[in-house]
């Protein structure tokens, strides 16, 4: 009888942990279906991360989960209009895939702003596929500062709970600072004087040359020395191309002396005018300069009559130019004392 009993009871407690275990396992099931509902293909939706309240500069990471298929692919907003009034600092991606072929794709991004407020961040769109989705609008509050053991401060208060303190070292040290810069300033701004100091220029200045008695004088000293033959042919043919070129060319404004002959040349028919002024034509003082260029240049011999005749025509050209200049010169200036000296030459 007594073992009759004993197998009653042990079927009667099989019984009893066979029936827990299915309750067990029926509740635990029912707790998954609770606990997982059944997600939307594809989906989108955007939160809030930071717990605590915000203030201006805080990082506020705002999350974006994409659900999607296996092979479908995902674009996200990754540039700073995307979530304007915010800047986009910094976007975080991570992907996990789950039951039943569905993969989250969970954006982080970190956005920061400088200015208190109440904002809404506006929809933020993702393409899963060819299928574009919208995420609700996104309410964020930024403080000026963190209130004391408030756990929703509202939006007025932005204001300091304290009133600002200054330590009593802190005048001093300015204080301290002020006067040191004050005690350096004159040793500063006499070593940037000593730096900076600009060394004294000084200005050569030549006396003024008149050119028609130095072109005059050049060309009666030549005809000496080369009577006396004291002076060969090419050295004379330099101080004629000399004398004439600095005399024309100070009498019509041109710097003749750094010119070459052909450009002494076309200068004098391009600006006829100047040249018109001459009493010369520009073609025989040209030949002589051209004749001097042979003999220098070309080692070209010339006979000594021809020598001392381009003397006397270069002398000739300065007292003929210098003459028509001169008078020139004071009809545009004194044209009243131009007639009284003409008058008294007739007289």
């Amino acid at each position: 009888m007594r073992l009759i009993e004993a197998r009653k009871i042990k079927r009667g407690r099989c019984l009893l942990f066979l029936l827990t275990a299915v309750l067990l396992s029926l509740s635990t099931a029912g707790c998954r279906e609770e606990a997982e509902p059944p997600l939307e293909v594809p989906s989108v939706s955007a939160s809030l991360l930071n717990e605590r309240p915000l203030t201006i500069g805080d990082p506020i990471d705002v999350a974006l989960i994409v659900y999607h298929g296996k092979n479908e692919t995902v674009d996200f907003p990754d540039k700073t209009k995307s979530f304007d009034p915010f800047a986009l600092k910094n976007t975080l991606v991570k992907r996990k895939k789950l039951k039943q072929g569905v993969t989250r794709t969970m954006i982080i991004y970190t956005l920061t702003i400088f200015q208190t407020g109440q904002y809404t961040l506006e929809p933020l769109t993702a393409r899963v596929g060819s299928k574009l989705i919208n995420t609700e609008p996104l309410e964020i509050a930024v403080l000026s500062v963190l209130p004391k053991d408030v756990e929703n401060p509202p939006m007025k208060d932005i204001i300091p709970p304290y009133r600002a303190r200054i330590r009593i070292w802190v005048p001093l040290v300015i204080g301290a600072a002020l006067g040191g810069m004050a005690a350096l300033l004159p040793w500063i701004l006499k070593l940037l004087k000593t730096l900076f100091k600009k060394e004294a220029v000084v200005v050569h200045t030549e006396p003024v040359v008149d050119n028609y008695r130095d072109a005059r004088e050049k060309l009666e000293q030549l005809r000496h020395d080369y009577r006396e033959g004291k002076t060969a042919a090419k050295e004379a043919y330099s101080v004629i191309s000399l004398a004439l070129r600095g005399f024309i060319g100070s009498v019509l404004g041109l710097p003749a002396l750094q010119m070459t002959t052909s450009e002494f040349s076309r200068e004098l028919s391009r600006k006829r005018r100047r040249a018109a002024a001459l009493p010369v034509p520009p073609s025989r003082i040209m030949q002589i300069l051209r004749r001097s260029d042979l003999v220098k240049f070309a080692k070209e011999v010339q006979p000594p009559e021809k020598v001392e005749k381009d003397i006397d025509g270069s002398l000739s050209i300065v007292e003929e130019v210098h003459a028509a200049y001169c008078i020139e010169t004071q009809l545009e200036t004194r044209p009243e004392a131009y007639s009284q000296e003409v008058q008294a030459d007739g007289v």
